[in-house]
């Protein structure tokens, strides 16, 4: 609070208002989307017809009373509005192309000049479809209920279901219990699931609001920028930095809302990283001198919760119509991921590099360790990481479904399983100065600021389901990481002397 650093704090509140306003906007418009229902067009209902040899009429009837209220048709393109949906006014359904990379429009449509109402849709493509059995549409229900809850969507288009080997399934009650369950299931989330679409309603882009708000993440870069150089520059490169995004705004308001939600979606995590990476060395600490449990828990606190903050200047930032319809998606999600492990790395090698230089090894195989424990932790995060993860093991599927079943929301799983653990195990290798794991975990809680940002990225996920992901993950990592903390020490109580420094357990 250093008078020549009064503009630098006079830039960043500033930015922390207009983010609030962004943020009551897109929370506001959130609140009222509480309406979903399936929809199914009539040419599949014909095929649907002629393989099970039940009349249209009857699929129709049937669909209509498990949640299916729109049926679209094939020659003209209109709907036909079941119960509960308005003959006029119909809006534009946005259905998202295969890749999720953006919504399928006819050639030359200008979605920013249109004004009607827009439904944010999923269609269910054949590789979505084969993914029920002779016996059941489970894995379609859990499909559809993702689609809604995590992704926002409103509108779910159905094609018939198949099984994995392509063949059609005809009974109308696996229909009819996929969309009774799935009904039943979105209602215990504050959801209406039968009775129409809701429609959000978004703002268009606001130049200067969200200037406004990329002021928080350019001062904080300021601040980094000057901590790591050892000087107090923060009110001229404040100023600076304000000028900059002035005249980008005026230029091209759209291109300067990418940067900033790059740049916060980096900045962030990196300011994390430098407390991650300072905290070896901060002896004694105030979490030193307390219980592992409660130390633990505090460290948790404070790095879900700078990570939070990260997440939601990312999400004021997104509150724009094209990326809240998912018409326009943010860019750089690698970059954002990886520059801020990067950074973290090296700052955990350059604080802990006298303790690298005492353990009785040589020096090509400390940096081979390090550069193995680098890209093992990039490798779990990119594998990770949107659609990379590829084809899901049984496993994990069966792992995802329990805890979709049993908690409010599912967590991310590599948050779950390896992120937040890493925070009760990085205090727990600090206190015993082992410095491989120190280093090893303290990537691994960089990963989880990372993540956690990451989670808000993807606008078209409701906030409110961002933050409880985020919230149950690091729950269940801290009770996982403590367990595994408990194991470790006991394994280190029979484990032969070692090449690697520790000292006395904390």
């Amino acid at each position: 609070m250093r008078k020549h650093s009064v503009l630098w704090w006079a830039f960043l509140v500033l930015g922390i208002l207009c983010s609030g306003i962004l943020l009551f906007q897109r929370l506001s418009s959130e609140a009222k989307d509480t309406k979903a229902c399936a929809a199914i067009s009539l040419e599949d209902l014909r095929l649907l017809e002629e393989e099970s040899g039940i009349s249209a009429e009857d699929w129709r009837r049937d669909l209509e009373k498990a949640g299916v209220c729109c049926f679209i048709g094939d020659e003209e393109g209109f709907v036909v509005p079941g119960e509960g949906v308005p003959a006029t006014d119909l809006p534009l359904a946005l259905v998202e192309n295969h890749d999720r990379t953006s919504v399928l429009l006819p050639e030359g449509f200008d979605l920013d000049a249109y004004e009607g109402p827009l439904v944010k849709t999923l269609y269910l493509y054949e590789d979505y479809a084969n993914r029920a059995t002779e016996e059941s549409a489970r894995e379609i229900e859990n499909l559809l209920f993702r689609a809604v809850t995590e992704r926002g969507l409103r509108l779910l288009i159905l094609t018939p279901f198949q099984t994995g080997d392509g063949r059609l399934i005809l009974d109308p009650s696996l229909y009819t219990d996929c969309l009774e369950s799935l009904g039943d299931r979105l209602e215990a989330r504050g959801i209406q699931f039968g009775e129409g679409f809701s429609c959000m309603e978004t703002q268009p882009l606001q130049p200067w609001l969200v200037m406004g708000a990329g002021l928080a993440p350019a001062m904080l870069g300021v601040w980094l920028l000057c901590s790591l150089l050892q000087r107090d520059w923060k009110n001229a490169l404040g100023l600076a930095a304000a000028v900059m995004l002035l005249l980008l705004t005026v230029w091209n308001p759209a291109l300067t809302q990418k940067l900033l939600m790059l740049a916060a979606a980096v900045v962030f995590p990196c300011v994390a990283a430098k407390g991650v990476a300072d905290l070896p060395g901060k002896k004694p600490s105030r979490l030193w001198s307390l219980p592992l449990a409660a130390s633990a828990t505090v460290a948790m606190v404070l790095v879900v919760g700078w990570a939070l903050l990260g997440g939601l200047s990312v999400s004021a930032l997104m509150a724009s119509r094209a990326y809240l319809m998912e018409y326009s998606i943010f860019s750089g999600v690698k970059a954002a991921l990886l520059l801020p492990l990067v950074f973290g790395f090296c700052l955990l090698l350059w604080n802990l590099r006298k303790e690298l230089n005492e353990l009785a090894l040589k020096r090509w195989m400390v940096i081979l360790l390090g550069v193995v424990i680098f890209c093992g932790i990039c490798g779990i995060l990119l594998a990770r990481s949107g659609d990379w993860g590829g084809t899901l093991s049984s496993v994990e599927t069966t792992l995802r479904n329990w805890l979709e079943d049993v908690l409010y929301a599912r967590p991310r799983t590599k948050e779950l399983l390896f992120a937040a653990p890493c925070v009760p195990l990085f205090l727990w290798a600090c206190r015993r100065d082992i410095v491989l794991l120190k280093l090893f975990f303290g990537m691994g809680v960089c990963l989880e600021g990372v993540s956690v940002v990451n989670t808000f990225c993807h606008a078209i996920a409701p906030i409110s389901m961002s933050c409880a992901r985020t919230l149950l993950a690091a729950g269940g990592g801290l009770v996982l990481g403590m367990v595994m903390a408990g194991l470790l020490t006991g394994l280190f109580a029979w484990l032969p002397r070692v090449p690697w420094k520790t000292g006395q357990d904390g």
